[in-house]
């Protein structure tokens, strides 16, 4: 698989070459009555509620689609929300479909709502779209914005924030990417997920999908993504269970922030990782002959993991497995 990024931003900055940059993106510090901390906004101005910010977001970007939108399948990643809640991610996809109305008709249109989770659980719909449909390409699309760049927060409109306190950097974000078959590109090894009910142990859906790695798959570690985002309760959920994986670390395993080196961009932290993956093997950041584990804790049910490696023309079969 290969990713072309149309669209990929965070607050106003396009983020180009700064995914393979190790420097972190400059946020601005915002003190008002609405919102106090460090932020990466799109706009200066504040909305009145979150799903009015979403769609202006999408409004800017909807220009950006090729051509071609409504004759390959889409797959739309949202935040993740109370199932009770009055304003569910489907809300939030009909002010999406009121810029675009042609979207609500579209004939291969699927729904992740799961925040942070939605694009490895949404992995295996796209290369099923991809490898045993008729299709050779897949868009995908995310946009999330912090609720505390809402005023109205007594409305209550907001996804659930579990890991959202104020060392947080509160962004907007918002990503367009196009997913083809390829001849050099990523190639999947394994991936799973586990809910983190609220009964249980902090950490233990973490530490069941690293206990399923190890079952199913377990071949060595060499660089992972990382959830953190400065909250101490999603860094805790897998520091725990990071012992379980130990025999297949590499010992100059190399891990990657990309929560704390740019922000917390919601939804959009599934493409922006497995992108800045992509880039680091294009760039001989991590050889082609190894493989970058990722994970991703949303702030509702789920957490989701994959192990990705990469794929040459000149082999008739992936590298390293």
């Amino acid at each position: 698989m290969f990713f072309e990024s149309l669209v990929l931003h965070v607050g106003d900055i396009e983020l180009g070459k700064c995914l393979l940059s190790d420097e972190p993106l400059d946020p601005k510090w915002i003190e008002s009555p609405a919102f106090t901390g460090r932020a990466l906004a799109r706009y200066t101005r504040f909305s009145d509620s979150y799903s009015e910010r979403v769609q202006q977001i999408f409004k800017d970007i909807v220009t950006k689609l090729p051509n071609d939108w409504q004759q390959v399948p889409m797959v739309v990643l949202l935040p993740a929300f109370s199932t009770d809640h009055v304003h569910s991610s489907s809300h939030v996809f009909s002010h999406y479909c009121d810029v675009l109305p042609a979207l609500s008709e579209h004939d291969n249109l699927y729904l992740y709502p799961y925040g942070r989770a939605a694009f490895l659980l949404a992995l295996k719909r796209i290369e099923a779209l991809l490898y045993k449909g008729t299709f050779t390409s897949v868009l995908v699309i995310a946009i999330d914005a912090n609720s505390r760049f809402c005023c109205k927060q007594a409305e209550v409109d907001f996804p659930k924030k579990a890991f959202n306190d104020v060392s947080v950097v509160a962004c907007d974000s918002a990503a367009i990417v196009r997913v083809t078959q390829a001849s050099s590109g990523l190639v999947t090894h394994w991936q799973s997920y586990a809910a983190q009910a609220e009964a249980n142990a902090t950490g233990s859906a973490v530490s069941n999908i690293f206990h399923q790695y190890i079952q199913q798959c377990g071949l060595p570690i060499q660089a992972m993504q990382l959830p953190t985002n400065n909250s101490i309760p999603m860094t805790n959920e897998w520091v725990q269970g990071m012992q379980i994986l130990a025999e297949k670390l590499s010992i100059n395993l190399q891990c990657f922030f990309n929560g704390i080196r740019i922000g917390d961009v919601g939804c959009t932290s599934g493409l922006l990782n497995v992108l800045h993956t992509q880039n680091m093997y294009q760039q001989k950041l991590v050889s082609i002959t190894e493989g970058v584990f990722h994970l991703d804790i949303a702030d509702g049910l789920y957490r989701s993991a994959a192990m990705f490696g990469w794929y040459e023309k000149q082999s008739d079969d992936a590298l390293w497995g």
